[in-house]
């Protein structure tokens, strides 16, 4: 393991993927505590994964990843880093998530308001 400046690579990896986690569940208009809700553990848990000192493990990361809306490889900082990837906008998740609580009604004329702007884009 490659070491610069008393860090190793590993440890830089890891304080980076925390940092993106943070990022990503803060712009998702998540607090740590629903996220400790959704995984069913401790706001200090979550807390310390943010903070590089616990490492997130495989079925962790994809639990995460089904929560925050993003890819594993997203919160990893792997791959494309453009916003034209047909990936969701972080500031509509949240927005997305409550879909649910619309009645049928509610939510179809939503489906129909968000074709008449995607219509209305594409040209």
């Amino acid at each position: 393991m490659a070491k610069m400046s008393g860090v190793s690579t590993t440890e830089r990896g890891t304080t980076a993927i925390a940092q993106r986690l943070a990022k990503m569940r803060q712009d998702s208009g998540i607090t740590q505590v629903e996220m400790a809700k959704k995984l069913k553990t401790t706001q200090s848990i979550v807390s310390r994964y943010e903070r590089g000192e616990l490492r997130i493990h495989a079925e962790l990361l994809l639990e995460l990843s089904k929560i925050l809306g993003v890819t594993p490889n997203d919160i990893l900082g792997v791959g494309k880093k453009d916003a034209a990837n047909g990936k969701i906008p972080r500031r509509f998740l949240s927005r997305l998530r409550n879909v649910h609580l619309l009645t049928k009604r509610e939510q179809d004329t939503l489906a129909q308001t968000l074709d008449l702007f995607f219509k209305g884009a594409a040209r």
